[in-house]
Protein backbone atom coordinates (compact mmCIF):
# COMPACT_ATOMS: atom_id res chain seq x y z
CA UNK A 1 0.00 0.00 0.00
CA UNK A 2 1.04 3.62 -0.75
CA UNK A 3 0.94 5.86 1.72
CA UNK A 4 1.10 9.74 0.59
CA UNK A 5 1.08 12.69 2.70
CA UNK A 6 0.02 16.13 1.78
CA UNK A 7 1.13 18.53 4.12
CA UNK A 8 -0.67 21.62 2.99
CA UNK A 9 -3.44 19.66 4.36
CA UNK A 10 -1.85 19.44 8.21
CA UNK A 11 -0.56 22.76 8.58
CA UNK A 12 -3.28 24.92 10.03
CA UNK A 13 -4.71 27.76 7.71
CA UNK A 14 -3.19 31.14 8.24
CA UNK A 15 -5.12 33.45 5.78
CA UNK A 16 -3.96 37.36 6.09
CA UNK A 17 -7.30 39.44 6.71
CA UNK A 18 -6.86 43.53 5.73
CA UNK A 19 -9.49 44.96 7.61
CA UNK A 20 -10.48 48.08 6.31
CA UNK A 21 -8.99 51.04 8.07
CA UNK A 22 -11.65 53.61 9.51
CA UNK A 23 -13.31 56.64 8.63
CA UNK A 24 -11.88 59.01 10.47
CA UNK A 25 -11.84 63.08 10.05
CA UNK A 26 -8.49 63.17 8.11
CA UNK A 27 -9.19 60.10 5.77
CA UNK A 28 -9.46 60.88 2.50
CA UNK A 29 -11.72 59.27 0.31
CA UNK A 30 -10.34 57.03 -2.19
CA UNK A 31 -10.94 56.76 -5.63
CA UNK A 32 -13.66 54.11 -5.66
CA UNK A 33 -15.64 55.80 -3.22
CA UNK A 34 -15.77 59.29 -5.34
CA UNK A 35 -16.51 56.70 -8.06
CA UNK A 36 -19.36 55.82 -6.21
CA UNK A 37 -20.75 59.00 -4.08
CA UNK A 38 -20.58 60.79 -7.83
CA UNK A 39 -22.95 57.54 -9.39
CA UNK A 40 -25.02 58.38 -6.40
CA UNK A 41 -25.01 62.24 -7.25
CA UNK A 42 -26.21 61.75 -11.06
CA UNK A 43 -28.72 58.85 -10.12
CA UNK A 44 -30.66 61.14 -7.58
CA UNK A 45 -30.38 63.98 -10.02
CA UNK A 46 -31.98 61.74 -12.94
CA UNK A 47 -34.32 60.37 -10.19
CA UNK A 48 -35.87 64.33 -9.91
CA UNK A 49 -35.93 65.05 -13.25
CA UNK A 50 -37.61 62.11 -13.96
CA UNK A 51 -40.28 62.02 -11.48
CA UNK A 52 -41.02 65.67 -11.92
CA UNK A 53 -43.10 65.52 -14.74
CA UNK A 54 -44.89 62.65 -12.57
CA UNK A 55 -45.32 64.84 -9.86
CA UNK A 56 -46.70 67.81 -11.71
CA UNK A 57 -49.55 65.40 -13.57
CA UNK A 58 -50.55 64.52 -9.93
CA UNK A 59 -50.87 67.93 -8.59
CA UNK A 60 -53.02 68.63 -11.93
CA UNK A 61 -55.69 65.91 -11.35
CA UNK A 62 -55.97 67.27 -7.65
CA UNK A 63 -56.72 71.01 -9.00
CA UNK A 64 -60.17 72.62 -9.96
CA UNK A 65 -61.03 73.02 -13.15
CA UNK A 66 -60.68 76.84 -13.22
CA UNK A 67 -57.16 76.79 -11.46
CA UNK A 68 -55.78 74.55 -14.28
CA UNK A 69 -56.03 77.86 -16.48
CA UNK A 70 -54.57 80.16 -14.20
CA UNK A 71 -51.54 82.28 -15.35
CA UNK A 72 -49.31 82.08 -13.41
CA UNK A 73 -49.77 78.32 -12.73
CA UNK A 74 -50.10 77.38 -9.04
CA UNK A 75 -47.63 74.96 -8.17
Amino acid sequence: MIETTFPELDAPAVQRVSMPAPHGRGRRLSASSAYTVATYAILIVAAVIALFPFGYVVSTSLKSTMSLFAYPPDW
